[in-house]
Order: C-alpha cells, then sequence, then structure tokens
C-alpha cells in the first residue's frame, strides 16, 4: 500500500499575500512545513500539489530545493487536484495538508494514518487540535467517488463531501496525549497578525529548525501570552457548504464508474 503526504498549495491568497512562500528565518514558510513533514514515519513520499496557472511556478523552486515531488493540475478544484495526483503517483491513502499550517504535527500523522487503516476509514482527521495543526487521511477510492457525487468545481473546503453525503466511513481521532487537545489555539496562517506569531514562535524555538515538537510550542505559547494573543481577535473564514449532485443520480454515476 502506497501512503503519501499530498500538499496542497497556491499563491493566490487574498487575505495575506503570497503567504506560503514568505520568509521565516530566511527559508520560505511552505519550505519549513516540508522540513517538518519529512519527519513523519507512515507516508513514503511528499508530494507539493499546486495549479496549473503560472502564478504558482515559484512553487517548483520551493518543491525542487526541499527534495519533494511536484505536481500541478485544477486551479480550483482541490479535490480533483488531491485525485489527479493521487492516480499519478499510485497512492493507495492520502495524507492531505494545507501550505498555511507550518506546525503540523509528524506523530499525528503516524497515528492518523494508523487510526484510519485500522478503522478502515475512508476519512479520517484528528480532533481538538490547534487549528492549523491536523491533517487529513483520506482512501484514495473515496476521493475518486468523491469527485464523482460533487457538483462544485471550487472544492478548497472538502472535507464536507466526506462527512455529509453519507456514504463515507469517516471518524476522528483522539489527540495522542490530553496536553495536545487545544482547539483554543490558532496556528494557521491567514492573515498578517497569524505570520506574526508563526514567526515569534520560530524565533523562540528555532534552534533545531522547524522540528521542534508541538508540545514545546504549546508550552511557549501558554508562557508567553502577549504572543499567543497576537491573532486572538482573528476570525476564521466562513466554510462554503459543499454542493451535491441530486442524490437519486449517484447510485447510477457510481456504478458506471465501476464498471
Amino acid at each position: 500500500m502506497s501512503i503519501a503526504i499530498l500538499l496542497t498549495a497556491r499563491l493566490k491568497s487574498s487575505r495575506l499575500a503570497r503567504k506560503v512562500e514568505k520568509p521565516i528565518h530566511g527559508k520560505a514558510m511552505l519550505g519549513h512545513l516540508i522540513e517538518r513533514l519529512k519527519l513523519a514515519k507512515e507516508p513514503d513520499r511528499i508530494v507539493l500539489c499546486t495549479s496549473t496557472v503560472e502564478q504558482d511556478d515559484p512553487l517548483a523552486d520551493i518543491a525542487e530545493e526541499e527534495g519533494v515531488d511536484f505536481f500541478r493540475s485544477h486551479p480550483d478544484d482541490v479535490l480533483v487536484r488531491i485525485r489527479d495526483a493521487a492516480r499519478e503517483f499510485g497512492v493507495d491513502t492520502i495524507v492531505v495538508c494545507t501550505g498555511d499550517n507550518p506546525f503540523i504535527d509528524p506523530p499525528h500523522i503516524d497515528a492518523l494514518v494508523r487510526f484510519a487503516r485500522d478503522n478502515t476509514l475512508d476519512y479520517a482527521i484528528t480532533a481538538d487540535l490547534p487549528l492549523g495543526v491536523t491533517a487529513y487521511v483520506l482512501n484514495a477510492s473515496a476521493v475518486e467517488q468523491a469527485c464523482l457525487i460533487k457538483e462544485d468545481v471550487d472544492t478548497e473546503f472538502w472535507p464536507e463531501y466526506f462527512t455529509e453525503s453519507g456514504i463515507f466511513r469517516f471518524g476522528e481521532m483522539p489527540p495522542l496525549a490530553k496536553e495536545f487537545a487545544r482547539s483554543d489555539l490558532r496556528l494557521t496562517v491567514d492573515y498578517q497578525e497569524d505570520f506574526e506569531l508563526v514567526t515569534a514562535v520560530f524565533d523562540a524555538l528555532n534552534e533545531t529548525g522547524n522540528t521542534f515538537p508541538l508540545a514545546d510550542i504549546i508550552r511557549y505559547l501558554d508562557s508567553h501570552p502577549d504572543v499567543r494573543d497576537l491573532n486572538a481577535n482573528v476570525q476564521q473564514a466562513v466554510r462554503k457548504r459543499p454542493t451535491l449532485k441530486p442524490r437519486d443520480d449517484w447510485q447510477d454515476v457510481l456504478k458506471e464508474a465501476a464498471s
């Protein structure tokens, strides 16, 4: 069974322009994330997945610098991009990570892969982690099915296809320890305030690159409320609800695809 991290990233962000390539300690934020993801043991490879739009050309350079695979597909249909990358690299189990989450936790990736495998899940996530720390695990065949039943072309927010359609097995894994159940913390990067918090964490903990553990990040933020509160007033963007094809059409579509 092939397991791969499919890292989705683009440079079209409007709230914080070109955020994934913004430098922290002389290295693109996305490069720091890739360095961190390499610590995960279950995945066989990392593939940076972006669009075919010329604006995203610089991401190919980051992939090359970090020594990971690179793939381009649909600009807006993230779910199709994930599907196409899985096909290209022969991936059975997909670990989806997004480029604006520089502190995704490798031990939780490994545990989540095992959790999804042991429970035969199509979609799995870790519950209650800080926002921006978790990855998603998908079964490649389920992604193929989701692409058939979805109505939308813009699938930036795609998890609900697996949780609301009623045809997939999904589950939430508890955090590896109680100290990680910190959904009150915001560690994703959408706004300048988020980037300032992330940069402050790097300034404090960067002695070993971006390999400092999640426990150290949480302890640092708890002991430095001035840093923790840098993005306290930031509101998470409202997620667009997915649109599915009429349910009566699903059986025929899925049956035809299976034949």
